[in-house]
């Protein structure tokens, strides 16, 4: 932004130039149109259309609803103005001038950035503040480089507290937001974060435990940042609750997709286990789909990895509640799946067919049966095959399969072309 500055500068200070310098003024036109959604010009006028963009696209809308004869006329006006002192000339030089000037003393985005940690690291100020500067914190963070500053203003401290459990739901939903917003694709904020705050994995599983709890009774300062999710068929009790929950699982999806050593700690901290007890409660389906989502990715991630005999170990301990490892947990990723098939708790009919599917990708991977999984990922699928044995997992895909060609026959019965997605579920069943 700083070099079109420069440019729109130089050019309203040579008056030889006045083509340019309306072009200008006709770019600021643009820009104030755009951002006040043009409430001052009729319906259908050419600066309602104004893009909201970057200063080159206004420029490209500004010269494409200009005439240039009338520019070519406007320009030998005020050259003669500039020749003769013409007042108006003068007064509207000097708008122009005021409007650069105004332009060059907008904020910078590290600016911006260090007055939202200055507000988050405020004790005394209002939930209303620290939810909009935690709004603004999460747009400022989308740049990588943005992200990675963070740390150094002092701002991960303060959004991490934010995530504590006396916080109000909305908060805690914000600060997850603007965590996974910083942590996308981003292997220095992910390591940042993990290492010096090695906390956040909790804190966050804390909510995601908090989104399958049938009601929200620590978070109603923040209901109204749950609306959303209540229209989307959330419990309206739990709503703000529910939308921390979604966020939580938003971020951790962020920061462990890529990252190795954060996947660990989760382990260690018994996200997997965590993971299972969401997908097993009364929570909404939306949150339902982003836990099997990211249980899926860490089980093509990490299942392949692991030999036969270390796996066989890790279920044996889970199973007789000790301490999580830094791995995997089979026996919970079992269990997630399973309770997700299983026809008896849940009709096919009211079931959600996108769900079931991925709790059958689930166990295919954990099978070491994943589509594109190299040769490794069949080597703890002994392992696997026991605990989903001795689950009742057998009898649970033999009812899905039956359900599933009852219902494939039934879609197909109906005049449907070629094979219903029931279909495709059996046989992947």
């Amino acid at each position: 932004m700083a070099p079109g500055r420069a440019r729109a500068s130089s050019c309203a200070a040579s008056s030889s130039s006045f083509a340019e310098l309306l072009l200008l003024l006709s770019l600021l036109v643009a820009r104030v149109a755009a951002e006040h959604n043009a409430s001052e010009h009729e319906p259908g006028s050419a600066w309602s259309a104004a893009p909201a963009g970057s200063e080159q696209d206004l420029l490209k809308c500004a010269l494409s609803h200009s005439d240039p004869d009338a520019l070519r006329q406007a320009a030998k006006e005020a050259r003669h103005g500039a020749a003769t002192g013409d007042p108006e000339f003068l007064e509207r030089q000097a708008r122009v001038q005021a409007l650069l000037h105004s332009m060059k003393e907008e904020p910078s985005e590290a600016e911006l950035m260090q007055e939202a940690v200055s507000i988050l690291a405020n004790s005394s100020a209002a939930q209303e503040q620290l939810l909009n500067a935690l709004q603004a914190l999460r747009y400022l963070v989308e740049p990588i480089d943005n992200a990675n500053n963070l740390q150094g203003m002092g701002g991960l401290p303060p959004l991490v507290a934010q995530l504590a459990a006396g916080q109000p739901a909305a908060l805690q939903a914000a600060a997850a937001h603007a965590l996974g917003t910083a942590a996308a694709n981003n292997h220095q904020f992910q390591a940042q974060l993990v290492g010096d705050h090695p906390e956040v994995l909790r804190l966050l599983l804390a909510l995601v435990v908090r989104a399958g709890e049938p009601g929200d009774t620590a978070g109603a300062a923040g209901a109204a940042g749950g609306r959303a999710d209540a229209a989307a068929g959330e419990p309206a009790a739990g709503a703000a609750g529910a939308e921390a929950g979604l966020k939580a699982l938003y971020a951790l999806s962020a920061i462990l997709r890529l990252n190795p050593g954060a996947r660990a700690a989760f382990y260690s901290a018994g996200g997997v286990h965590t993971l299972q007890q969401l997908l097993g409660s009364a929570a909404g389906l939306r949150a339902k789909k982003k836990a099997i989502a990211l249980l899926t990715d860490l089980v093509h991630l990490d299942a392949p990895a692991m030999s036969a005999a270390a796996a066989a170990t890790m279920a044996t301990q889970q199973q007789h509640d000790v301490t999580p490892t830094a791995a995997l947990d089979y026996s919970a990723a079992v269990a997630a799946a399973l309770q997700l098939l299983d026809v008896e708790a849940q009709p096919l009919q009211e079931a959600d067919l996108d769900v079931q599917e991925k709790a059958l990708l689930v166990l295919l991977a954990l099978l070491g049966g994943a589509p594109h999984a190299g040769a490794s990922a069949t080597a703890s699928a002994a392992a696997a095959a026991e605990l989903i044995r001795d689950a009742g997992g057998l009898a649970t895909l033999a009812q899905l399969q039956a359900g599933l060609l009852a219902l494939a026959a039934a879609e197909e019965g109906e005049g449907g072309e070629g094979d219903s997605y029931a279909r495709e579920l059996w046989r992947l069943a």
